[in-house]
């Protein structure tokens, strides 16, 4: 994911003819004459740092070119706040490593792990409060295989398995203080399979089955 792939877009495609070219630093910019990139270039290849503006003169992007390709550290800024709206970085040209989003504000909106261009392992989304909301576990890239929801105190409200978007395998859900209320199984998205309630010690207080979301019985 590439969140700010558009605007990357934007800056390089839209540029007006190169104006002025020294120490190996290609200017470029606006209509209105106002600077849009400094891109450090050698060899008749992007290679160095750049830095790219908006046209209310506002940085928008900080980086690293090797090459062509994106390298190193990428930071990129929120056109009205000038607030960090991302921090990237990139290896050969694809996402590696950990990776931050955040709100207009500053404040983090989300984290997590890219492996050559894929999303992987722990992914974090914050409230704009700053509190935890979700955490995620991807596979391949794209594939969530594991998700638990928070409450706006941190207390944990529902975790369990994946497959497609879909439920699919053992879910738990919480009460307020983040003690465990009942645990069931989802097939493809629906209540199957063993269903049993606890009490605020942890105790197994009663237990039922579903059969494709009808509850058959209590126990």
């Amino acid at each position: 994911m590439k969140i700010l792939i558009t605007l990357l877009s934007f800056l390089f495609c839209s540029c007006t003819p190169l104006q002025s070219a020294t120490r190996n630093v290609v200017k470029t910019y606006y209509s209105s004459g106002k600077i849009k990139n400094n891109i450090s270039v050698k060899d008749d290849k992007k290679n160095g740092p750049m830095t790219s503006y908006f046209e209310n003169g506002k940085l928008a992007v900080e980086g690293y070119f090797t090459n062509d390709e994106r390298d190193k550290k990428w930071t990129f800024y929120d056109q009205n706040t000038g607030n960090i709206s991302a921090i990237e970085t990139y290896s050969n040209g694809l996402l590696e490593g950990e990776q931050f989003y955040y709100y207009p504000d500053g404040q983090i909106k989300m984290k997590g792990n890219y492996k050559q261009d894929e999303r992987v392992g722990f992914w974090q989304v914050y409230r704009p409060n700053g509190s935890l909301e979700i955490q995620n576990i991807f596979l391949d890239g794209e594939r969530i295989v594991s998700i638990a929801f928070y409450e706006e105190n941190g207390v944990i409200s529902s975790s369990g398995l994946l497959q497609d978007g879909e439920k699919n395998g053992p879910w738990q859900y919480f009460d307020d203080n983040g003690k465990i209320l009942y645990d069931v199984i989802y097939r493809s998205g629906i209540r199957d399979g063993e269903w049993k309630g606890y009490d605020e010690k942890g105790n197994i207080i009663v237990t039922g089955y579903y059969n494709n979301g009808t509850i058959l019985g209590l126990e």
